[in-house]
């Protein structure tokens, strides 16, 4: 299925549900810092910074349980070929563990084309044999003095900066190594880092360019398929090229990626999370604090999403070169005063991980045409485990909407469909309550009709909106996940793609995907 659905709309997707409450770890959750709403949603909450002091620090401590070890750098730890320089590295390693944060240490491997940490003396040696024994020494001195390390970043940005190919970047590793590096990377680390220690792939702009998504999941398939040690790979989540480049992020290439990455057996995190936003933009902080809470609710979203790392903590200048000044890209302003920002991420981490839960299917019907006024979508199910939400809660679909996500387990496409609150109306009160969405002439998109109830939910869609090519021999299975709120429901159905055959010219190239009575599964998240 080249396309399922070109999806329309936007909400959470699915992740785990978690067992704590605000109340559990927080007096007020009003109060509640980062890493304490971390818990809630289990993950892990880092901001970036080397060894400050000041507020900077109070605000590191109460607020991460992550911390970053820039200093391991190339260029930083052995500037000469004959010199090694450990005094900041020391520093920020005795930091971290003085203060129980985890450290993460950047960059083993990063060479590309607008940054990178190589000194000019590696990138002097040109002998493969050198350049893998340099690599080896390398690895042994970090591990030997900094054995308690929580991960590191084997390799740094390995595809090529703002997309355009799905191919790695031809950077010096690759010129004298050979294409084949990155494994060899990893090899290497792993031959001298201790068990516990997480060796991490870290890319960016993923979130921007469909190609070099494609090209992050290839790569992470082909070094899981091989055996290749890789724990983790980090998503930079630099949300920089709105106000640069014109290009907004699309979350639902963002959250498929993630699943996409996950699905292999590897976990994802957030790794340099940060979005400058021009002055000039109206409402720039209330943008922004939307973005920083679309990337939480993205990593919750996917079970194996383990981690959120902000790219700093106070805003000053930034890293890269803007073309407007005072980007003000963080949670915290210059004066370390919380921002919208970071009352987005906080609500959102306090908000938890969806509920899943598993449901029988009854019927799915996927049906592609040349055609788009003969392409429709129909799901329904009758299990006892669907509840209809209370009214005004979270979940109401009068308020949140709901999403109906169609996946292929087998190609890794994902695409989503939206029925937005307006269409939705209620009938009886809590306890009886039956919501049914009414959309005849699909004004709010393609998606015409939907009951829910206790015990039942049904969907049909049709017509202009629903995108999807029906191309493969076997489809195999189609996953399905209804989003409301902060709850899915999901199921996955068995079936085969149908081609017609022997129809009129004019109807060419139509298919459909038909299954019944998928059982009640088991959620395929760890």
């Amino acid at each position: 299925m080249a396309a399922v659905l070109a999806g329309i709309g936007a909400s959470v997707a699915a992740g785990a549900g978690g067992t704590l409450t605000p109340a559990d770890v927080c007096a007020d959750p009003d109060d509640c810092r980062l890493r304490e709403a971390g818990q809630i949603a289990g993950v892990g909450v880092g901001l970036a910074s080397g060894r400050p002091g000041g507020r900077p620090r109070e605000l590191l401590l109460a607020e991460a349980n992550i911390g970053v070890n820039h200093a391991f750098s190339w260029q930083t730890i052995w500037p000469e070929r004959d010199r090694w320089s450990f005094e900041q590295a020391d520093a920020i390693h005795a930091f971290h563990r003085e203060s129980g944060l985890r450290s993460m240490a950047f960059h083993f491997a990063w060479e590309q084309l607008f940054l990178d940490d190589l000194p000019d003396w590696v990138r002097a040696v040109e002998d493969p044999d050198e350049l893998r024994a340099l690599l080896r020494e390398r690895a042994e001195v970090i591990f030997e003095r900094y054995p308690d390390l929580d991960r590191i970043n084997v390799i740094n940005e390995p595809l090529p900066t703002l997309g355009g190919s799905s191919e790695p970047y031809e950077n010096h590793f690759f010129q004298v190594l050979g294409p084949d590096y990155i494994a060899e990377l990893f090899e290497i680390v792993d031959a001298a880092a201790p068990d516990h220690v997480r060796l991490v792939l870290n890319e960016n702009f993923v979130e921007y360019f469909p190609e070099k998504a494609e090209g992050l999941v290839a790569l992470v398939a082909d070094l899981v398929q091989r055996g290749i040690p890789i724990d983790s790979v980090g998503f930079q989540t630099h949300l920089m090229l709105t106000e640069i480049a014109g290009r907004e992020p699309d979350w639902d290439l963002y959250q498929a990626t993630l699943r996409r990455v996950a699905d292999l057996g590897v976990d994802v995190w957030i790794s340099e999370l940060d979005n400058p936003v021009d002055p000039a933009r109206p409402g720039r902080f209330e943008y922004q604090a939307g973005n920083y809470r679309r990337a939480v609710e993205v990593c919750l979203a996917v079970p194996r999403c383990s981690d959120i790392l902000v790219w700093g903590i106070e805003d000053g200048p930034f890293w890269f070169p803007l073309p407007y000044v005072d980007p003000a890209p963080l949670l915290f302003d210059s004066a370390f005063e919380p921002k919208p920002a970071y009352f987005a991420v906080r609500d959102a981490l306090l908000a938890g991980r969806p509920v899943r839960t598993p449901v029988s299917g009854d019927r799915l019907l996927l049906r592609d045409g040349l055609d788009p006024a003969r392409r429709s979508l129909s799901f329904a199910s009758r299990d006892p485990a669907i509840r209809a939400p209370l009214p005004g809660s979270a979940g109401d679909p009068r308020q949140a909407g709901m999403v109906v996500e169609v996946g292929s387990p087998t190609t890794g496409e994902t695409a989503r469909v939206a029925l937005p609150p307006a269409g939705w109306s209620l009938r009886g009160q809590a306890g009886t309550q039956r919501y049914s969405y009414r959309d005849r002439d699909r004004s709010h998109g393609p998606c015409n009709s939907a009951q829910l109830f206790a015990g039942k939910l049904q969907v049909g869609c049709r017509g202009e909106g629903l995108g999807f090519t029906l191309d493969e021999p076997e489809q195999g299975s189609l996953r399905v996940e209804i989003e409301l709120g902060n709850d899915v429901v999901w199921t996955v159905f068995g079936g085969t793609v149908v081609r017609d055959r022997g129809i009129p010219a004019d109807r060419r190239g139509r298919g459909q995907f038909v299954a019944k009575r998928a059982p009640r599964g088991t959620d395929p998240g760890p």
